[in-house]
């Protein structure tokens, strides 16, 4: 029987949507699992109301311990100063997801298989736990991906995320490496110019372009220095006919799959946009209940 250990980063709008997670992940396991489920809170509002919902077997305060703040404007300076006063800051954006994300990392290994998993993702893979444990056997980590230049969401510019590696959209990690030591914040203030092949290499990029570094760009670096093995889960748009859960007419939303079928579906913008509303949520999640129903049913 193997543990597992699942964190999410919940702001106040994102209750609902982990709230759906956790029973995601509990009704898509086998009898076999066990999981501990851990919430690293940004704000009082979700502190609360996952601890009065018994979401949680851990909460962390993101935002009461400074050691995880990420520093990329005067918002997040504000915050520190704000704690210095004895005042609760709510962290958002950029910045808040990063804290967060340095809060999961640092809560990893142990013998346990760590998942790290944005609020309004869900898991479509029956019996999930035993296709991670068998995967993550032989490599260090399975994950969600960017999508490729040239697509509805990343353009054609010279501007890009990286591509060769797993985002932090959601990850599995296995307990073999130091996963503790990662650290997640962003760099979005300054872009990383590709000058070397082995940069292009590492990133999935072209020399002469530059490296978004969003939340999780360390993440390559971290595996070459570990010589971790990866597994990439393919990204797709709902508009592509290779997508199999959410084949709506909004490229907003997102699927990845392993070897064509599907693993994880993101809907994006779970701390702005209320959960199970029009135009975005509401689709979203009709059609994984239809998938869910119909792979349920045969």
């Amino acid at each position: 029987m193997t543990s597992f250990r699942l964190h999410c980063v919940v702001c106040d709008n994102a209750v609902d949507y982990f709230k759906y997670l956790v029973a995601n992940y509990k009704d898509m396991a086998s009898s076999q699992a066990q999981i501990e489920v851990v919430a690293h809170c940004t704000d009082d509002a979700s502190v609360q109301k996952v601890k009065e919902q018994n979401l949680a077997h851990r909460i962390v305060a993101v935002h009461l311990n400074p050691d995880y703040y990420v520093y990329g404007n005067y918002v997040d300076v504000l915050n520190r100063i704000k704690l210095l006063f004895k005042r609760h800051p709510s962290l958002g954006g950029s910045s808040g997801h990063a804290a967060g994300l340095n809060s999961a990392f640092k809560a990893t290994g142990g013998g346990k298989i760590d998942i790290i998993a944005d609020t309004d993702t869900v898991i479509v893979y029956p019996e999930w736990d035993i296709f991670l444990q068998k995967i993550l056997q032989t490599h260090a980590i399975v994950g969600t991906s960017y999508e490729d230049k040239g697509g509805a969401s990343s353009g054609s510019g010279s501007i890009q995320t990286y591509k060769s590696s797993p985002n932090l959209t959601w990850v599995a990690l296995s307990p073999r490496f130091p996963f503790h030591d990662v650290d997640a914040s962003h760099r979005l203030y300054r872009h990383e110019p590709i000058k070397t092949q082995e940069q292009a290499a590492l990133y999935g990029l072209q020399v002469g372009d530059k490296l978004l570094c969003d939340v999780g760009w360390k993440i390559p670096a971290f595996l070459k220095k570990h010589k971790a093995s990866a597994v990439v889960l393919k990204h797709a748009k709902p508009g592509s006919p290779k997508c199999k859960v959410i084949k709506m007419a909004n490229d907003y939303n997102e699927e990845f799959q392993l070897d064509g079928a599907p693993v994880i579906v993101h809907q994006r913008g779970s701390r702005k946009h209320p959960f199970r509303t029009q135009p975005l949520s509401a689709p979203f999640y009709d059609a994984v209940e239809a998938y869910l129903h119909e792979i349920k049913s045969t």
